[in-house]
């Protein structure tokens, strides 16, 4: 169970995350639209080099499988569970919070919280640079599409790429009241 002090404490975090996957992916939307009105719409224009286009796909593959691959470690029970049970001071955990904008207002409820609490608002810090990461890897692959396809002249070529970009943006988009149950297994007392 998630207590509404934690929740509290949460609110800018899972704002953020939410404002920064939309934003990431709607940029990949945008691409897909510069793809478009870039190439002219025209189809089947002058391919480029065949080598260029196979480096393209090949570090898009490469990158969506990394990124899937991290957002699994990541989200791992063992990753997990390393981090929420690391001992961590109310010192070090109002230095970390406000680097993510949480309101000093919401420092006194910060230290009111359980030590599990504590330990799980830790836990959904350390996951900032990580869902961060795996965004930027994700939108990656969209600019790699839109740069083959101005490149061909052809905006068809993104499209695979756009379409692995949001799938994956999708998979990982932040649930942080999902994580937060999951960590119930871990609760001592």
């Amino acid at each position: 169970m998630i207590s509404n002090d934690l929740r509290e404490v949460l609110q800018p975090i899972r704002r953020f995350q939410i404002i920064l996957w939309f934003a990431l992916t709607n940029a990949i939307i945008l691409y897909l639209v510069l793809a478009i009105f870039l190439s002219s719409g025209t189809l089947g224009g002058s391919p480029a080099d065949p080598l260029l286009r196979n480096l393209f796909i090949f570090a898009s593959v490469a990158i969506a499988i990394g990124s899937f691959i991290y957002w699994r470690h990541t989200h791992s029970d063992s990753y997990i569970k390393q981090i929420l049970l690391r001992e961590i001071g109310g010192e070090q955990l109002s230095a970390e919070s406000r680097k993510w904008n949480v309101k000093a207002e919401l420092d006194s409820k910060l230290m009111s919280l359980t030590t599990f609490d504590k330990q799980r608002f830790a836990l959904v810090l350390a996951l900032q640079i990580p869902l961060i990461i795996n965004l930027a890897l994700n939108e990656s692959i969209a600019i790699f599409g839109l740069v083959g396809a101005l490149l061909d002249k052809d905006f068809f070529f993104i499209l695979p790429f756009v379409a692995a970009a949001i799938a994956l943006n999708c998979v990982m988009f932040p649930r942080l009241d999902s994580l937060l149950e999951r960590t119930e297994r871990w609760r001592t007392g």
